[in-house]
């Protein structure tokens, strides 16, 4: 709906909250993953991860919102 860059652009109250809340970052890296921003997807998830997101389990084989991202075996990215 030509609406891209606007969903792409994070407000600055809520990249505040992300960069000190483990489920902030993951839920913009959700977010990031489902419009393949691998990159961005991927900085939030360490993001996420380095604010105490640990369940990694969870984030390699369960969470849905990560599939864009992950990388199986015998995959080519």
């Amino acid at each position: 709906m030509g609406e891209k860059p606007k969903l792409l652009s994070l407000d600055a109250d809520l990249e505040k909250w992300a960069t000190k809340d483990a489920s902030y970052a993951l839920s913009i890296a959700d977010c990031y993953s489902l419009v393949n921003q691998r990159e961005k997807a991927m900085d939030w998830l360490e993001a996420s991860i380095n604010l105490g997101g640990i369940n990694y389990s969870f984030l390699n084989e369960y969470d849905p919102l990560l599939e864009n991202i992950r990388v199986r075996s015998g995959s080519k990215s």
